[in-house]
């Protein structure tokens, strides 16, 4: 941003893009002007119990086979078992304007979608009914407008 000579910017970021996002109101609050999360987590703890040992289960057995071939997605999995690490306690320091967005199915808890809301001063959540983690997908045109309202307010 320093680069392009950009100092604010609107950030939307879904699923790892939101926890990206995340991270990037805490450590740069001066570059950032509202943020949108869409199905983000602050820590593994957020996400659906199930998914989490599936996720430890294919880790297992890709150490079993031991196939040099399998190790990127090694790496990508036990990223997600173990990032992000936000302290739940740092959130209250995004003061900027947030939307907490998530879907009621979705593979991050609900508890967890709301205490991120709850945390963050300046957010407000929404949870879309009969939506998975896919909202950007499943009901675009609704998010969209509703994105539009939450940057031009």
């Amino acid at each position: 941003m320093d680069h392009l000579n950009i100092s604010k910017a609107n950030i939307l970021g879904w699923s790892d893009g939101g926890n990206t996002g995340l991270e990037f109101a805490l450590k740069y609050p001066q570059h950032l002007n509202k943020l949108i999360i869409i199905g983000a987590n602050a820590f593994p703890e957020g996400v659906d119990e199930d998914l989490l040992k599936n996720f430890k289960s294919k880790v297992h057995i890709i150490q079993l086979a031991n196939q040099p071939e399998n190790e990127i997605e090694k790496r990508l999995l036990n990223l997600m078992l173990n990032e992000p690490n936000i302290n739940k306690k740092s959130l209250n320091k995004i003061q900027n304007s947030t939307l907490v967005i998530a879907g009621e199915n979705d593979v991050i808890q609900k508890k967890h979608t709301e205490m991120l809301a709850k945390e963050i001063p300046n957010a407000k959540l929404t949870i879309y009914p009969k939506a998975s983690h896919y909202v950007p997908f499943e009901i675009a045109e609704d998010l969209n407008k509703e994105v539009i309202d939450f940057l031009k307010n």
